[in-house]
């Protein structure tokens, strides 16, 4: 049940969606038979057509607070729904629908987030307690259990989101460095020709926008390289790629594109205050 997990392309909804059968399972089991009365028939109802709409939402959209939140308090409002109205005859079964609404809540991908379901999840259940005058039997039992298991979710999200942030920067890192020019610090060929491709996109699409490409290369550099070596001649490009740099306007680009070979992408004055494409 890993944020990392869900993140990186596994199937969140089939593991929520099988938590949710659990705690449908569980709850179906326990006030056999069923439905002894309307209001459990009712919330047999509601939980029943929770699950179908679960089915129903968009994989970009299950995993997001709110829809987390409105399956876990869902859920969690049937369950106290029953405890209020049936009682809690059985400590065991509680137990193990507050810990599978803890593993729902679990796939939000904000601590911040986990943490307020998982404070609502054991909070009601303290509420029901109170109200049941059950504070002094072995039921409490349950709270030290739930808020165990809410550290190791905090801790296993608070671990993944850092795993994650350290992948997307080193990716992040690899890729500046694959589209850059060592020397110079210029971005290179490849990353001239992906913005030069974009332009020319840009430009079927928006009659409006123009660019110009130019090319330049510096005269005379050879006999640099070969009377005073190549560390002087690595010197004049250095320098060579801050003067072009300082020609640059707002969404210029100059590249090195290899040797002593520089190249510009220039939008025109017009274009690139109203149309500038990047």
């Amino acid at each position: 049940m890993s944020t990392l997990g869900v993140t990186r392309g596994g199937s969140p909804r089939i593991y929520i969606f099988l938590l949710h059968v659990m705690f449908l399972a569980l709850y179906v089991v326990h006030h056999q038979p069923l439905p002894t009365t309307r209001t459990q028939g009712w919330l047999v109802l509601a939980l029943a057509t929770i699950t179908l709409v679960l089915l129903t939402i968009p994989r970009a959209r299950l995993v997001t607070a709110s829809c987390i939140g409105f399956l876990t308090l869902g859920n969690g409002g049937v369950l106290f729904a029953a405890a209020v109205l049936y009682g809690m005859d059985t400590a065991s079964w509680m137990a193990c629908a507050l810990m599978l609404l803890l593993a729902m809540a679990s796939y939000v991908t904000s601590v911040l987030h986990f943490g307020l379901l998982s404070c609502l999840i054991i909070g009601g259940y303290t509420v029901l307690l109170h109200r049941a005058g059950l504070l002094e039997t072995d039921h409490v039992l349950v709270l030290p259990a739930l808020l165990c298991l809410t550290l190791v979710f905090l801790s296993k999200i608070s671990i993944a989101q850092a795993e994650i942030r350290r992948i997307a920067d080193t990716e992040e890192q690899s890729r500046k460095e694959s589209m850059s020019d060592a020397l110079t610090g210029l971005p290179n060929r490849a990353q001239f020709l992906e913005r030069v491709t974009r332009s020319v996109k840009c430009g079927q699409n928006n009659p409006e926008f123009h660019f110009a490409v130019l090319f330049v290369d510096l005269d005379g550099f050879k006999p640099i390289n070969d009377r005073l070596g190549h560390k002087a001649g690595d010197a004049v490009l250095r320098h060579t790629a801050k003067l072009f740099q300082g020609c640059l306007r707002k969404g210029d680009l100059v590249a090195r594109y290899g040797g002593d070979e520089f190249t510009f992408l220039k939008q025109c004055e017009r274009s690139s205050r109203r149309h500038s494409c990047r």
